[in-house]
């Protein structure tokens, strides 16, 4: 978490001067090292000659996305606790034709990483003193757990402009996640005084750009761009061909091979 929350700083550093119109540079996409292209993600781009509707995308779950261990995608998608989509921060791509807000969101989802992991209490740019610190907490409380780890639950709360109550609206399932639907412009400013921070979310398909999953008849997907080696099974399955083991999220389907 200290690496991960110093790695999004020092991308927010080099982006100041490697980014706008003058770099000849439009895109930049922040990616796991565990992630493997197999096909060219153009389409998902910013066109440099375009004005882009959205400054940052994030990677989600949706209801057209299949494994083979699971009849209903539901049960692949949705966060195990209120049913959000579920959020895979392995991807993250970003619109340079509009640095300002790309460095509002890059220092902000690490600042609240740290702040929601420890509950209000390490500095990070700010200190942090009750009622906020119960703040923190409950938003600790309410979204680690139910978003498996705090990057996601860090872009959730982001995405909802700190309205935990209007995660069901941004980012609920299906036709109920406003993100997936286009682009939803969040308030990144928190602390008394800061300048206004408006950032545009877009929720794009992990089963195209963070594909994480085992996948049916064991094949890529035609529209499948980026696989996600995440976790033990993928480290397990692909150099052993190893299928006898399970977790929530993957397992190796019946008769057929995985990759």
């Amino acid at each position: 978490m200290q690496n991960n929350k110093w790695f999004t700083l020092h991308v927010a550093e080099y982006l100041k001067t490697h980014s706008g119109q003058d770099t000849g540079f439009c895109n930049a996409m922040l990616i796991d090292s565990d992630t493997l292209f197999v096909r060219p993600v153009g389409g998902y781009l910013v066109d440099c000659g375009v004005s882009p509707d959205w400054d940052v995308g994030f990677t989600v779950y949706d209801p057209e996305f299949v494994v083979p261990w699971a009849s209903d995608s539901a049960q692949v998608g949705r966060t195990r606790g209120k049913g959000f989509s579920r959020i895979n921060t392995g991807v993250v791509l970003l619109n340079l034709r509009a640095p300002r807000a790309v460095q509002d969101f890059l220092v902000r989802w690490a600042q609240a990483t740290i702040w929601l992991t420890s509950s209000g209490e390490e500095d990070i740019g700010h200190t942090w003193q009750e009622p906020d610190l119960l703040r923190w907490q409950h938003w600790h409380d309410e979204l680690v757990e139910e978003f498996k780890g705090p990057n996601q639950a860090s872009m959730a709360l982001l995405v909802c402009s700190y309205q935990i109550d209007r995660l069901g609206d941004v980012i609920g399932w299906g036709a109920e996640c406003a993100a997936c639907l286009g682009p939803v412009e969040a308030r990144l400013d928190l602390i008394d005084g800061e300048r206004a921070m408006p950032v545009r979310f877009r929720a794009l398909p992990a089963r195209v750009l963070n594909h994480p999953e085992s996948m049916p008849e064991g094949a890529f997907p035609p529209d499948l761009a980026v696989v996600h080696l995440k976790g033990l099974w993928w480290r397990l399955a692909l150099p052993s061909g190893r299928a006898r083991f399970v977790d929530h999220f993957r397992r190796r389907a019946s008769g057929t091979a995985t990759r």
